[in-house]
């Protein structure tokens, strides 16, 4: 078999093996059907537990976003009492705010790709560079409480999230769907005001899960505090989390 004839086959085999690709990733149009598809996968990333991205190798991406809580067993010894602090501090100043986060506490900060500039195929140093979905979202910073290995339970968790916004109540409106879709009942709901910075705190969950949202609202833009965990590690960081909401300022 001669060199020319070997060459053309190598080069049908190369072009089958990309129809064959493209053929097969068409058909993938949902992140679960990406999670499964094996050798078209080029890499799956998970943003923070609960949200990820799934890349094909023809550069097609599928995300997965929920709002869901999901469901956590209750705890059957309660947690050990530990200091409540926050001691490091946050500053943005392309998106002007800042505050105050629980010393020692791992995070991840995702932003999209219009804000930072950057590009979701690339991996950066210090942040996710991702073309969020929902465009309204401009950055996502999780921070977990560093537990012991030997605990089976997932940690604490706060998430803070940049969105664009009509007004305060867009994003009431929006918290009251949400828990709607998942059956989760509201606790309590009140107006706040910090830094004389308006703002709206709900409360929501069950005997053994709690979730708490807080919200401020200025010039377009709603600043999101998320505080999600089970029921005995909610009671032990809830002056952490209201520490933290204190703090938030608007630069």
């Amino acid at each position: 078999m001669n060199k020319r004839l070997i060459s053309i086959i190598v080069v049908l085999a190369i072009a089958s093996l990309y129809l064959v690709i493209i053929s097969e990733s068409a058909k993938i149009t949902t992140f679960e059907e990406c999670e499964k598809a094996g050798w078209l996968v080029d890499r799956i990333t998970n943003y923070d537990g609960y949200n990820a991205k799934c890349v094909l190798w023809n550069g097609k991406i599928l995300v997965k976003q929920t709002v869901e809580p999901p469901f956590i067993p209750p705890v059957t010894i309660e947690p050990e009492s530990l200091p409540l602090t926050t001691k490091e501090y946050v500053y943005d100043d392309k998106l002007s705010y800042g505050f105050e986060y629980p010393d020692g506490w791992e995070f991840a900060i995702n932003v999209d790709k219009d804000v930072e500039q950057c590009n979701p195929s690339l991996n950066y140093d210090t942040y996710t560079c991702i073309d969020f979905p929902d465009k309204s979202i401009k950055k996502v910073i999780t921070f977990a409480k560093k537990m012991s290995p030997v605990r089976s339970q997932p940690p604490p968790k706060i998430d803070f999230s940049v969105k664009s916004a009509a007004d305060l109540e867009e994003v009431k409106t929006e918290f009251k769907k949400e828990l709607g879709m998942s059956g989760v009942p509201i606790i309590n709901e009140d107006a706040i005001l910090v830094n004389n910075i308006s703002g709206y705190d709900i409360l929501s969950g069950t005997p053994y899960w709690k979730l708490k949202q807080v919200v401020f609202f200025a010039n377009g833009t709603a600043y999101v505090f998320k505080y999600s965990t089970q029921d005995e590690f909610y009671r032990m960081y809830e002056e952490t989390f209201n520490n933290i909401v204190k703090s938030f300022n608007i630069k």
